[in-house]
């Protein structure tokens, strides 16, 4: 437990200490391009567009709502610490609700930030959003704190030999994988029946396929097949891995392997299916428009292998454990709170150029004990694609889960 601590704090330091010479060598290079008079900034580039930018004297500030960081020894081993959501400070919120919530970063470089202007937003997995203008937006001594390093290059053949054992286990604790999210809605079917496409982005552009999903189509709750092969997404093909499964509402979602339902077992054994993940999403009883807050709950870390979860009853699922509060065994994260920007009137978060678009399924998943270790980030860049990056503690599998859950349309949500 201490090791792992230890290597967090260091890791985060490294990071800073890499982040600070290189803004100081962008500032020493700039510095003959810099205006002297402090009545505009000069322009930039961001997202294939040139124009003037708001001074860098303006910088967006965390209140002390915003985050919600307790103590924690090993970031990722069982605790049973409690959590909450973080909430941005009343005192920058807009008098009455706006109907865009959502964050996104649009920066080229590693230092902008890109707020959205508002537009409309979807409220289930066949609309999205559209006619969401993007500024870049410059912040020259702002301090990243949402870094996501590619550490080491993964062995692809290694991974491609054995695919199944890849997508299931975690990833190193020196590895962070960057993928790519595709969805297809061409012709009839797909246009209710989606298919999504999981992506590892590897060297020289090169894009690895991983995983594949598609809703059943007679399920009454919302549920997704995630097969190891894109041309045979069954549960009778042997690529079957496993499957997202959702509460009628929308706001509570599983991920499975592929072992066997408890209620359709004779025998209590090593068949029964493991419980990866769950995803809760906070319903929005009062109707008030803003961004979603997630919880993502997980089986234990030891020694970097996964516990084993695997409920005979709903009352040992990971949701109403973590409902009952009985944390022992499991990692609890949560998604981090969008700062809200009055210049811009929208929720902004900086995801360092890996996201383009505006989307209400923009988010960024982080341990609620510290907030600059991101875990996962997921975000739009096209109509039809989305990156998806993740590192330890999360599987392949696990983070494709959660991105599904995004997707899912969610009555008691929007």
């Amino acid at each position: 437990m201490e090791s792992n601590r230890a290597w967090v704090e260091e890791n985060l330091k490294r990071q800073r200490v890499m982040l600070e010479e290189k803004q100081r060598a962008r500032r020493m290079q700039s510095a003959g391009l810099m205006r002297t008079t402090n009545h505009s900034a000069p322009p930039i580039q961001g997202a294939g567009m040139t124009g003037m930018v708001p001074s860098s004297s303006y910088s967006f500030t965390h209140s002390a709502h915003d985050y919600v960081s307790q103590p924690f020894g090993d970031p990722f081993s069982p605790a049973s610490h409690s959590t909450s959501y973080g909430v941005v400070d009343k005192a920058s919120m807009p008098a009455e609700p706006i109907p865009v919530k959502h964050i996104i970063s649009n920066s080229s470089s590693d230092e902008d930030i890109a707020p959205t202007t508002p537009g409309r937003v979807d409220t289930d997995q066949n609309n999205d959003e559209s006619n969401v203008s993007v500024q870049p937006w410059h912040a020259e001594q702002r301090l990243e704190e949402a870094v996501m390093e590619d550490c080491e290059v993964l062995d692809v053949a290694k991974a491609v030999e054995n695919i199944k054992n890849f997508v299931n286990e975690p990833v190193g604790k020196n590895h962070m994988l960057r993928c790519i999210v595709t969805r297809d809605k061409k012709g009839v079917e797909k246009g209710w029946y989606p298919a999504y496409y999981l992506h590892w982005e590897h060297r020289n552009n090169a894009k690895i396929f991983l995983l594949a999903a598609r809703r059943r189509k007679k399920c009454v709750t919302g549920s997704y097949l995630i097969s190891c092969d894109a041309t045979e997404m069954t549960r009778e093909s042997g690529s079957f891995i496993g499957k997202v499964r959702s509460n009628a509402l929308g706001t509570e979602f599983t991920v499975y392997d592929n072992g066997v339902n408890p209620k359709k077992s004779k025998l209590m054994s090593q068949d029964l299916r493991r419980e990866m993940t769950a995803c809760i999403y906070e319903a929005n009883v009062f109707g008030f428009k803003g961004p979603r807050k997630m919880t993502i709950v997980i089986p234990g870390m030891s020694n970097g292998v996964r516990r084993d979860i695997r409920p005979v009853s709903e009352k040992d699922s990971l949701i109403e454990r973590f409902k009952a509060g009985k944390t022992d065994e499991l990692i609890t994260l949560v998604n981090k709170t969008p700062v809200w920007s009055e210049d811009t009137q929208s929720y902004v978060l900086n995801f360092r150029g890996r996201v383009t678009q505006a989307s209400v399924k923009n988010f960024q998943i982080i341990h609620p004990g510290n907030e600059d270790y991101i875990v996962l980030q997921f975000g739009r860049t096209t109509e039809a694609s989305f990156t998806l990056d993740f590192r330890y503690p999360l599987s392949p599998l696990q983070a494709f889960g959660i991105a599904m859950s995004s997707f899912h349309g969610k009555l008691a949500c929007e």
